[in-house]
């Protein structure tokens, strides 16, 4: 049996489909380099996190590799089982009755897909290559970095080197005698330094922080951003002019395509940034391998734990700032306000950039532009009124893109949707499939109870108000006209329909309409054929 990287079976567990969404950082994976991959590969949290959301079997070959470096093509179809008497790894504990009431040749061909697949990730993410016999070798700065992470004991059980040897100096260093400690007495004593004392912060206050932190950026975006929360890094504000977001001028405006990035998926926005983010890394003088390890080793910490910022690079200290104003990591402030980055805090949101992108961002309570299901908050209804329960402020900026507010209430908003709004939503980049999704995404836990979620009067006027627009279409063009007969109108008609020119004519008005871009080719032609 054959394995080649374009095959395209599923993954045998839904965990695995975040290697291959397009909006996660493994994807940016496949953008690398050969070189620039082996070197990631040079780092134990990279291997531990595309370890970690491989495929069982593809993770089972991976260890049956690592120490041999290779596996012989023979005996990976040895693996496939050919009857399905041999599936007893594979099925579940009611296997058995799961093979008699399905067809036993669609369970072998599961399997097979299973084992394709975990070929097709191998190799697309090149831990291991093919070599000419047909056997594959695992990627050598893989084996070495995840052979010494699996080999090595852990540092809390092996005593380090400067704890023995400070233990045996004690035993063989004789005792002071009491005239070297009146003499020590005599000597100024030296100040001692105040031992830090690790923190701890809750889980709950981090969540509020990572949230408060990304909406401001979304709110910056809108243009509502609280006064005392308009201040970011100027990494981050380059970042956001860079993806072209947000433009500058006088003051800042949101882009076409900063509309459509408020609308889609909390998920999506933050990877998003971070792609840009490391695009940027050169002009930063940052080295892009060492971000996309400290963004692996983040998934790794414990929310709520203090770690310090000793032993990270200089291009990994640069990052703090920047992902504390992401609310990726906090960072404490001292009594003037000023950010100190010698200690930072994991937040919800940096242990979810490297989980399944199945595994929504819900798990940190569903911040940003979408809410979960059971917190949905916008009711619409036939009247193309829309009542949403909400006091966040990036909630209601968000729907005043495509709403007239009328009354704004402690808990709740009341607004109304017209030609007008939904225009310039449509003018500012914002389509109808996404203000659509956008209030079904959001929808009331009762409205989610009717069908359709969206009153078809609304969805379908909002399709029709989009539809307006898309009725003429404007063209840059020429007119040609002091035609002498009909013969000669028909034959530049004719010319002009063969190069792609035409855009209209008329045999009553002697006239005809052309593409300014052509103009060239109908002077020469009409001069060629015409002239007098």
């Amino acid at each position: 049996m054959s394995f080649n990287a374009s095959s395209s079976s599923q993954p045998t567990k839904s965990v695995n489909e975040g290697l291959d969404s397009s909006d996660n950082i493994f994807s940016y994976l496949l953008t690398l380099t050969p070189d620039e991959l082996n070197l990631l590969y040079g780092h134990t949290w990279t291997c531990k996190a595309v370890f970690r959301f491989l495929p069982d079997i593809a993770k089972q070959y991976v260890m049956r590799m690592l120490l041999c470096g290779s596996i012989n093509s023979q005996q990976i179809a040895m693996d496939i089982p050919k009857k399905l008497t041999n599936l007893s790894g594979y099925l579940d504990s009611n296997g058995a009755k799961k093979g008699r009431e399905q067809d036993q040749e669609a369970i072998l061909q599961e399997v097979r897909d299973a084992h394709e697949n975990a070929f097709s990730q191998l190799l697309k993410y090149r831990i291991i290559s093919k070599t000419s016999n047909s056997d594959f070798t695992l990627n050598r700065y893989f084996q070495d970095t995840f052979r010494n992470l699996v080999t090595s004991v852990p540092s809390a059980q092996a005593p380090t080197t400067s704890h023995s040897s400070s233990h045996k100096r004690k035993e063989q260093e004789p005792e002071t005698s009491i005239s070297e400690e009146n003499m020590d007495e005599l000597e100024p004593k030296k100040k001692k330094r105040k031992k830090h004392k690790t923190k701890e912060i809750g889980a709950e206050f981090l969540q509020e922080y990572s949230k408060r932190k990304w909406e401001n950026v979304l709110l910056y975006l809108v243009g509502t951003a609280a006064e005392s929360e308009q201040t970011f890094s100027g990494n981050v504000n380059e970042l956001l002019k860079y993806s072209q977001l947000i433009k500058k001028s006088d003051t800042v405006r949101i882009t076409n395509e900063g509309f459509q990035f408020l609308l889609q998926e909390t998920k999506v926005q933050v990877w998003k940034l971070l792609k840009h983010y490391l695009e940027t890394s050169g002009q930063r003088n940052q080295v892009k391998n060492e971000i996309l390890n400290f963004i692996f080793e983040l998934g790794f910490l414990d929310v709520g734990k203090e770690y310090s910022s000793k032993d990270l690079t200089s291009t990994q200290k640069s990052l703090l700032v920047d992902f504390n104003d992401l609310g990726i990591i906090y960072l404490h402030r001292d009594k003037k306000k000023k950010i100190k980055d010698k200690y930072f805090f994991p937040t919800p949101l940096a242990k979810s950039l490297t989980v399944s992108m199945s595994t929504s961002y819900d798990l940190i309570s569903s911040f940003g532009s979408h809410n979960s299901i059971n917190n949905g908050y916008i009711i619409v209804e036939t009247n193309y009124r829309v009542y949403a329960y909400t006091n966040s402020p990036l909630q209601i900026a968000l729907l005043s893109l495509f709403i007239f507010p009328e009354y704004r209430l402690p808990n709740m908003v009341v607004g109304l949707i017209t030609r007008s709004t939904i225009r310039e939503a449509l003018k500012n980049g914002i389509s109808a499939h996404q203000i659509l999704q956008f209030l079904r995404l959001n929808a009331h836990p009762q409205m989610r109870l009717k069908k359709p979620v969206i009153p078809d009067t609304v969805s379908d006027q909002i399709l029709l108000w989009e539809k307006e627009r898309n009725r003429v279409i404007k063209t840059t063009s020429v007119v040609y006209d002091k035609f002498t007969n009909v013969s000669e109108l028909n034959a530049t008609v004719d010319y002009a329909r063969r190069q792609g020119a035409l855009l209209w004519h008329s045999e009553e008005k002697m006239m005809m309409v052309c593409k300014r871009e052509f103009h060239g080719l109908m002077k020469e032609f009409i001069s060629s054929q015409y002239s007098r």
